[in-house]
């Protein structure tokens, strides 16, 4: 059998193998439910049983226990994986060689991970995996005595390869996240973005990188490949896009070498403060492509303006112009522009990366203008705040920009979830529990509840970052104002914001109560209860 691996919905017709009732006939598992599996060795009295990543499954006695849940989540062409409540769905029950445990481990889109329900009448099923149907000789799950590993054995049938599948309750559904009403018009929201005005982070999105220099600040030795190769470490911006948006995105950057002279001297171009107002970013921009006549920037999305070290240009800030009000070219206009300045040469790639996300419509989340007297909210957990120890976009800008699917991210408006949330860079799970401020249908205010992702040790090169951070998004907030805040843990220090197992968050601000249970694996188990 071929080892080249289906895309889920792949096949629009499933095979009819699965779950046979004492009556007989087939029908496949329900997506939608949970199930307890039983084998016909031990009876209902023993159930297969997960426990820690990594660790094999085994029979126990029988108990309404997440251990003792199972999913089965559609692959395509009669394949499942067989998720197990306790670990969440960021792990599957895999197998390996014969005569080897079958194991609980991180999900991914291999053969030992994709399992076929064989019917074989009296209500009982063949567990096989695609990486055994590889093999010359048929093999299946099979449970032995209470407190044993299970293991890929040889087919009998043997009782303890024969399995009966028991309906539990129902998968709890991912609701959809509404949009959020900015009630008004606020600059750069953290509600819908405006895709007439902004870029759309997907698919391929070009940008083009020019370099400049000036009669009083020569670019001298310095070449533009060694200058592009430190604004995008080496790629590394570019893997980002690539990896945090989940393959939605790629960010391609193409660098037209050799410095050109601009027509006035650096300290023409920005104010007092060495910075741009609106008027004079334009007129910046408007001189560094009149110097590229061969380019045809309609062919770009975004265009980077890259100027030699010069501190009479100081900073590496975002342009974004209005449709008709951008830097127009001989073949199209220029909106969405990042002009690089003297502090890009000591700023490490996420600045690039900071600038780009303005380009797709994220705010600023650290004060400035008339906040600029607040105190930080956010620390270092998304590099719209933090660009030197951040590493991450948070959950909601993942959300904002499209890039976490559906099945990934849940709202809940009432009630309570419990689960298991899984990492933001995992490949599948629930990594995000969104809870509304109010009953509004379509609210202005959320909580937000996700795992930590690593970011940098203040004054190291390590990463760190393991609990659930907790934060609010407010949709009413303009950027620079502090739309989001970090409940952190520890009030005095954001940098330990998240919370471990055994803690409770419990703001009276927040419209919910979050108790962390425990970690797994990754993960961590988690009950958010709406007040």
């Amino acid at each position: 059998m071929s080892t080249v691996f289906r895309a889920q919905g792949l096949s629009a017709l499933l095979c009819v193998l699965s779950f046979v009732p004492a009556s007989g006939w087939a029908q496949e598992p329900d997506p939608s439910r949970w199930y307890r599996l039983s084998s016909e060795l031990t009876g209902d009295r023993y159930s297969l049983e997960s426990g820690e990543p990594g660790t094999a499954v085994r029979m126990a006695s029988t108990d309404n226990v997440p251990r003792q849940s199972w999913r089965f989540v559609p692959f395509g062409d009669g394949y499942y994986w067989m998720v197990p409540r306790y670990c969440g769905e960021a792990c599957a029950l895999e197998s390996g060689e014969p005569r080897t445990r079958a194991l609980v481990v991180r999900r991914h889109n291999v053969p030992g991970q994709l399992w076929k329900v064989i019917p074989q009448g009296r209500g009982y099923n063949r567990l096989d995996s695609m990486f055994m149907e590889e093999r010359s000789e048929e093999y299946a799950l099979e449970s032995h005595e209470a407190g044993r590993e299970s293991q890929m054995t040889r087919w009998g049938p043997y009782s303890g390869q024969m399995w009966k599948l028991t309906p539990l309750d129902a998968v709890a559904p991912n609701v959809s996240i509404p949009r959020l009403d900015p009630r008004g018009d606020p600059y750069k929201t953290e509600g819908p973005t405006n895709y007439s005005f902004y870029a759309r982070p997907a698919g391929t999105v070009k940008a083009v990188m020019l370099f400049v220099d000036f009669s009083d600040a020569p670019a001298g030795s310095r070449t533009t490949q060694s200058t592009a190769d430190h604004l995008t470490g080496n790629g590394d911006a570019q893997r980002l896009f690539a990896a945090q948006s989940y393959g939605k995105l790629a960010l391609d950057v193409t660098r037209v070498d050799g410095w050109r002279r601009m027509p006035g001297p650096a300290g023409d171009y920005t104010g007092p403060d060495k910075g741009f107002s609106f008027d004079e970013h334009k007129a910046y921009i408007a001189d560094a492509v009149a110097l590229f006549p061969e380019v045809r920037f309609a062919e770009y999305r975004m265009v980077f303006v890259v100027a030699a070290p010069t501190p009479k240009i100081d900073l590496s800030p975002a342009f974004n112009a209005q449709p008709g009000s951008g830097v127009r070219t001989p073949d199209g206009e220029v909106r969405l522009a990042v002009t690089f300045g003297d502090d890009s040469y000591r700023n490490r790639h996420i600045n690039l990366v900071h600038e780009v996300g303005h380009l797709f419509g994220l705010p600023d989340l650290y004060p400035l203008d008339d906040c600029a007297s607040r105190p930080d909210a956010v620390g270092p957990w998304d590099l719209m705040e933090n660009i030197f120890e951040g590493n991450v976009f948070f959950g909601w800008h993942r959300h904002k920009m499209d890039w976490l699917d559906a099945e990934r991210k849940t709202f809940l408006g009432s009630g309570e979830w419990l689960g298991t949330l899984s990492r933001l860079s995992a490949a599948y799970g629930t990594s995000m529990v969104v809870i509304p401020v109010g009953s509004d249908p379509r609210p202005s205010k959320v909580f937000v509840v996700e795992l930590a992702e690593p970011v940098l040790v203040r004054g190291s090169g390590a990463a760190t970052g393991d609990g659930v951070l907790i934060y609010s998004v407010d949709a009413t907030i303009k950027s620079g104002c502090l739309p989001v805040k970090v409940y952190s843990k520890n009030p005095a220090d954001l940098w330990r914001a998240p919370f471990a197992g055994g803690d409770t968050f419990d703001d009276p601000a927040a419209p919910m109560i979050v108790e962390i249970q425990r970690k797994i694996g990754d993960g961590y188990a988690v009950r958010v209860r709406r007040r």
